[in-house]
Order: C-alpha cells, then sequence, then structure tokens
C-alpha cells in the first residue's frame, strides 16, 4: 500500500491551518486589547495608579512580543503545534492566577510575564506556519488569520465589561482563562506542521536582514504607529466613562476598533494580492494618524464611534500586513524568528507608551493630553514608512549582486 502524498501548497488544509490561526489570534489578542476594561476594576482592588496598570498592560505585551523571537524559532525546528499547546496551558495558567491575585507583585508575573508568554507561544507561529502554507494566495490567507484579531477585539471588550458588571472581576478572568486555555488547545491541534523545507538555517542572513534598512524602517513604523493604538486600547474606555459614557458602551467602542481592522485585515490583504503589500501598509501608517487628528476633535459618543472605526482600519492594516511586507522584501527562510523580530516593535511600543501616558493623566488627571502624544508618534511612524520603498529597492539590489557573485 503506498503511503498518500504529502498535503499541497494552498490546499485544503492549509485552510484549515489559516483558521485555526484565527482562532489562536481571536484569544490571544481579544484578551490582551481587552485591558482596558479591567483597568479600573483591578486598579482599584489592587489599590495602584494608572501608570502602574499601564505597565502591567506593557509587561504583558512585551513579554509577548519579546518571545516572539524564541518561540519562532522554536517553531521552525518542532513545528508550530508542539508550541501552541504549549503556550494554550501557559496563557489558561496566568490568567486564572491573576484572578486570585491580591497584590500587584503577584499580578504582575502572573499576567505581565505569564499570559505574555503564552502570548508568544500561539500568535507568531501559527502565522508562521499560515505564511509557509500557501504560494498563490498567502496574503489573503494571512487576512483571514490575523482578523481572529479582530474580530476577538469586537467580542471580547464588551463581553468582558459585561461579565464584570454581573459577576466581577476575579470570576470573569477564570472564565475568560479557562474558556480561551481550551479554545487556543483545540486550535494548536488543527495547527499542521507546513510542507515547506527550509534548507539549513543561515544564521548570517537571518542577521543580515534584522540589521537591514528595510527591517528598521518597518519596525520604527509599527512601533511609532503602535503607541496610539496602545494607548486608545488602555485609556479609551475610562475616558469615555469619565465623560458620561456607561461602561459597557465605554468597552464597546475597543470593539469598534476590531469591527474597522477587519475591514482592512480582509480588505488590504486582498488588495496586497495585486499591488504588493508595502503601498497598503504605508496607507495605514498615513489613516493612523489621520485617526488621531479624528480624536482631537471627537468628544459625543457619535464621533467616538468614527475615532475608533478609523483607528482600526488603520491598525488592522499595519498588523496584518506586516508579515506580507516580511515575506516580500525577505522571502520565507527563517520567517518564524524574522516575524519574531518585527512583531517586537509593538511590545516596544506598548512598554513606552500607555505608561508614559499614564504619566500624563496621574499629573494632570485630563486624559485628553495624551492625544498630543499619540499624534506625534503617528506622524514620526507615517515617515519611517514613506522611507520604505527607496530603501526595499536598494536592499532587492544589493541582495541580487550578492546572488551574482
Amino acid at each position: 500500500m503506498q503511503n498518500s502524498p504529502p498535503p499541497a501548497f494552498d490546499s485544503a488544509r492549509a485552510w484549515i491551518v489559516s483558521g485555526a490561526a484565527f482562532v489562536a489570534s481571536f484569544v490571544a489578542y481579544g484578551f490582551l486589547y481587552a485591558f482596558g476594561v479591567f483597568l479600573k476594576p483591578i486598579g482599584s482592588a489592587l489599590g495602584v495608579s494608572h501608570a502602574l496598570m499601564a505597565t502591567l498592560f506593557s509587561c504583558m505585551s512585551l513579554s509577548g512580543y519579546l518571545l516572539g523571537p524564541l518561540t519562532g524559532d522554536w517553531a521552525d525546528h518542532v513545528g508550530p503545534r508542539k508550541v501552541m499547546i504549549a503556550g494554550a496551558f501557559v496563557f489558561a495558567a496566568g490568567v486564572i492566577a491573576t484572578a486570585h491575585a491580591h497584590s500587584f507583585a503577584v499580578a504582575l508575573p502572573s499576567l505581565g510575564i505569564g499570559v505574555g508568554a503564552g502570548l508568544a507561544s500561539v500568535y507568531v507561529p501559527s502565522l508562521a506556519a499560515v505564511g509557509e502554507w500557501f504560494k498563490k494566495e498567502r496574503d489573503v490567507a494571512l487576512g483571514i488569520a490575523v482578523s481572529g484579531i479582530g474580530v476577538g477585539t469586537l467580542v471580547a471588550a464588551p463581553l468582558s465589561a459585561w461579565l464584570i458588571r454581573e459577576y466581577g472581576w476575579r470570576s470573569t478572568l477564570t472564565i475568560l482563562g479557562a474558556a480561551g486555555g481550551t479554545l487556543l488547545f483545540v486550535s494548536a491541534l488543527f495547527m499542521f506542521k507546513p510542507p515547506v523545507k527550509v534548507e539549513g538555517k543561515k544564521g548570517g542572513a537571518l542577521w543580515g536582514k534584522v540589521k537591514s534598512r528595510p527591517f528598521l524602517l518597518v519596525f520604527l513604523s509599527r512601533l511609532l504607529t503602535g503607541i496610539p493604538v496602545f494607548v486608545t486600547m488602555v485609556y479609551l474606555p475610562a475616558l469615555a466613562a469619565k465623560e458620561g459614557v456607561g461602561t459597557v458602551s465605554a468597552a464597546a467602542l475597543v470593539g469598534y476598533i476590531g469591527a474597522g481592522s477587519l475591514l482592512s485585515r480582509i480588505g488590504l490583504n486582498a488588495a496586497a494580492e495585486k499591488i504588493g503589500a508595502i503601498l497598503p501598509f504605508q496607507f495605514s501608517c498615513i489613516c493612523v494618524a489621520l485617526a488621531c487628528v479624528i480624536w482631537m476633535f471627537a468628544y459625543s459618543y457619535a464621533s467616538l464611534v468614527v475615532f475608533v472605526l478609523v483607528m482600526g482600519i488603520s491598525y488592522g492594516g499595519v498588523a496584518s500586513l506586516t508579515p506580507s511586507v516580511a515575506i516580500q522584501i525577505f522571502g520565507l527562510e527563517n520567517i518564524g524568528e524574522l516575524l519574531g523580530f518585527l512583531l517586537l516593535s509593538y511590545g516596544v511600543a506598548a512598554a513606552i507608551g500607555p505608561p508614559l501616558a499614564g504619566v500624563l493623566v496621574d499629573r494632570s488627571g485630563n486624559y485628553r493630553d495624551i492625544i498630543w502624544f499619540a499624534l506625534i508618534a503617528s506622524i514620526a511612524g507615517v515617515v519611517a514608512s514613506l522611507l520604505l520603498d527607496r530603501a526595499h529597492s536598494a536592499f532587492a539590489t544589493e541582495a541580487g549582486t550578492r546572488a551574482a557573485a
């Protein structure tokens, strides 16, 4: 009896992997971006300031992105399934441990580090696997995978706010930890090892890419446009509540970011199939700055909805197009590790953005002081993205010259 041929690129199994990555993104980043809903109840229970609570979010994000290169390398060696199963257990344990925390000293390692490690173990390996399973429809498949972030954001924030109102934040974390860990475990079972075979890992080639100008510009574009995104995620529910919006309605604003991001995650990735990923990436960075301008003049709930929808569209584009941009510029070799290093940019943005914004709020008591901070960062990110075309051309020419030598 002959063995069946291995699954091919762009096959039915490849789309199953994309769906599993969607579920992983839904759980991991739905929870992360719902953090703003927990800001006040956890802060009040533990007796800590806005800045310190924002540091908790920053540690969770930074550890998730900082460990990305390690989990990406691990998945490159053993396949994504084992890494994601480990991540599912770590995520559930960290969230449930935080539910029983009675001091910030306990919440910091359980949520700030434990959950972050779980995020790193599910997101980077799943995205790298999707990129390696596809050739013809890679950008669309990646768009579907990362659209889980948008759906997760749309669902998790208002759901968490409702659960907190009905059952308290501790029971809510217990529910989310158990349910999220189960979904991550199931998604890992469908995360098959990609058919692509890398001919030996070339560490020198990887570090040459990481030190290149295109890598630096993509990294800076994400970092600087990521600051407004994370500041919005963390502080918008509290800002809206302070201006008289109900808690569930305020949390729904974060959900609208997820709704907006769905449009760009699918639409812009489809456009990238035809025109390449760099131009839609630059457009998305510009839209982040536009969103910050809208935020400056948003005082009613309707205008805040417009702001978060534009922010969602722009953020969704930057985030979802990053794997396609990386593959377009650098190819598939070492893609797990390379994505891990690129995605670290959002970890840095989360590490510096919300805490600095928290200092501004603690000093002035006015949440709107953070909007100028967000706008300046976004403009700098736009400048970095617009320099990417020339840097990519120079890098491609240099790579061609080396290959011909």
